[in-house]
Parts: C-alpha cells; structure tokens; sequence
C-alpha cells in the first residue's frame, strides 16, 4: 500500500468517525431536550409570571393556589386529551369510509357514526329498572312518556359514546394512535412535610417524597431500592419519608408512631431506626407477629432499644394523644386524593407519581 493511498484512508476514517461523534451528540441532545420537557419541566413547576424581575412558578405557590393550578392544569389536560381522541377517530373513521381528510377538511363525528338507535322499549325497561330501585324520584316523579325523550337522548349519547371510546381503544392498542402531550402530575398533597424526616440536599428544589408501611411487604421490598436511589441521588435531591398505617391499633399502627417519635429526637436517629426497623421485621415471619399482637409496643421497643434514642422520651411520645393524632390526620389526608392507594406511594414535589422506581430513577439522572 502506497503512503498516498494509506493518508487517504486515515482522513476518510478520522471523516467518519467526528460525523459519527456529532451525530451522536445530536441524538443525545435532542433526546435530553425531549426528557426534560417531558419530565424535569414539570417537576421544578411551569413559569406562570415575571413580576419585578422574580419569576413566579408552580412549585412558588401556596398549597391553596398551587391545588386550585393543579386543577386548571388536570381539566385543561382533559379537554386537550378529548379534542385529541376524537380527532383521531374522526381521520380513522374517514379513511374507513374513503373520505378525503386533509388540513382544509376533517369529517365531524356525528356525520361519521351511524349506529342504531336505543329503542324505546329499552329506554322503558331502563326506566323500569331505575325506578324499581330507587323510587319515581329519581327522575323528578315523572312517568315515562314524560321522561321519555330526555331519557333516549341520554341512552344514545351514552352509546356513542361507548362506541367511540371502544374505538378510541383500539386505536392505541394496536399502535396507530399516540398522544403526543404528556399527562400532568397529579393533584398535590395537602400535608405538613416539616413534621417528617427529611435527608439529602435539604436545599435542592427538588423533593422525593416516599409513603410506606413498615409491616406491608410492598414497602419492605422496595426498601432497598429507595436506598440505593438516595445513594445516587442524595447530592442533588432531598428525600422525606412518611411513615404511614392504615390500620389503628395495629402493629402498622405502632410502627407508623414509633417512626414519628424517632424523628423527635432527631433526623439521625430516625434513620437508624428506619433501617433498624426494616432489618427487624425481615426477619420474622407472621406467626411471630401474631403471637405478640397483645403487646404492640414491645416489638416497637425493642427496635428502638437497639437505637440511641432516650427510652423514656421515646415511650411518652409514643403513648401520647399528640402522636396518635397526627399519624390519623395524616391517613386522612393522603386518603383524601383518590390517587393515592396506600404504601407504598411516591410523590414529586408534592405532586402524585404512578409510575415505577426505575422510571423516577431515569428522571432523577436528567437533573
């Protein structure tokens, strides 16, 4: 091989290979900038106003206006997400038919469903069967031919309806409908974090809140992961944990309210019980829990004894009327988000997760 021929192959491979490097530093911009409008805008709130030069966000609002946002954003997305459907069913359902649909011209929906009708002698034994079980009242103490129109032009929206969402379905299901608008976080919590152990970057404006349950085997299993996310994560994100029970007097109960006056004595000590704790009850099994369900505290005692916590302080605390209180207020309030399912639960920024650990630990790795 000649010395010329040589050269020219170095410079087309040295050509390929910075092509090779910018085209791979665009894909991972561009999809960085997709995960970030996707994921990280929402978290660190939406920019609403610039006033005297402070930007005022989401996340800067006070719990009653950062709800009444949160509910503008959900209904907003609702709306947006109905358009969206039935624009998609409309381009289907036209193509079906072989009708042009283009930017000047899309079918409206009502021209393209053609169902049957509900007949009358449904809408009859509709209204029979309404009646039987909750009296003529129910529809205002009219008799049918009263209630007869009204009744059929409900019935038949609610069947197109049915049809379309059907449709709406399978549409995604087989691949040929995708949203592309994300879903908002959900509604916020109306809780008093400051009551609750806190660790990790206590100054970040990005805040990991986990729900758990000592004595549910959800919590217990995920226990480990959450560990290893605060050790990836903890210079970049705080972490709080709210020790949860959805059963009073119950070991839950017990454990929930240990947790609590653990965190009296301070954030350190807390977690050395947190972790005490699950180290306790991993190793044993339900037998030994029932045998001992008449004395719920001496199980809670005696994690903490192999604390540093002052047992007397700790014994008080737990017994107290002050400490059962806010372990119930706080059940109530989580209760009151038809999101939440109990622990294990996760929250961003007071705003509800449904998704997995995995895909919050992807989340935390674009901050």
């Amino acid at each position: 091989m000649s010395v010329k021929k040589f050269f020219q192959i170095i410079v087309l491979f040295s050509i390929g290979l910075i092509f090779g490097i910018i085209l791979t530093y665009f894909i991972f911009i561009k999809n960085s900038f997709i995960f970030n409008e996707k994921y990280i805008n929402p978290v660190l709130g939406r920019k609403l106003i610039n006033f005297e030069d402070k930007i005022w966000t989401s996340n800067d609002l006070p719990y009653d206006l950062f709800l009444e946002y949160s509910i503008i954003e959900n209904n907003y997305y609702k709306s947006l997400k109905n358009f969206a459907e039935k624009l998609a069913l409309s381009i289907s359902m036209s193509q079906d038919l072989r009708k042009d649909v283009n930017s000047n011209f899309i079918p409206k929906l009502k021209d393209l469903i053609k169902i049957e009708g509900v007949k009358e002698t449904d809408a009859k034994k509709y209204y029979d069967n309404l009646v039987s079980k909750y009296g003529t009242n129910i529809f205002g103490g009219q008799a049918f031919d009263k209630a007869k129109q009204q009744l059929l032009f409900q019935l038949n929206n609610e069947k197109i309806a049915s049809f379309s969402n059907n449709k709406i379905e399978e549409l995604i299901n087989i691949g040929k409908l995708r949203l592309l608008f994300e879903s908002p976080l959900g509604i916020p919590a109306n809780i008093d974090y400051s009551l609750f152990p806190k660790r990790g970057n206590l100054d970040s404006n990005i805040t990991f809140i986990s729900v758990i349950d000592f004595i549910d085997h959800k919590s217990r299993d995920i226990h480990p992961e959450i560990e290893e996310m605060y050790k990836k994560f903890s210079r970049k994100i705080r972490f709080i944990n709210i020790p949860y029970s959805n059963l009073q007097n119950s070991l839950n109960d017990d454990f929930a309210k240990g947790a609590f006056c653990a965190n009296e004595q301070g954030n350190t000590i807390y977690w050395d019980f947190y972790k005490k704790s699950f180290e306790f009850l991993n190793k044993y099994s339900s037998d030994y829990y029932n045998k001992e369900i008449k004395n719920l505290n001496n199980i809670v005692l005696s994690v903490a004894k192999s604390t540093d916590l002052k047992m007397d302080k700790f014994s008080l605390c737990l017994n107290s009327n002050r400490t059962k209180e806010i372990i119930i207020r706080t059940h109530n309030l989580l209760n009151e988000s038809t999101e939440f399912k109990g622990a294990p639960a996760f929250y961003l920024n007071k705003r509800f997760l449904l998704i997995s650990l995995k895909e919050i630990d992807k989340i935390f790795n674009n901050f």
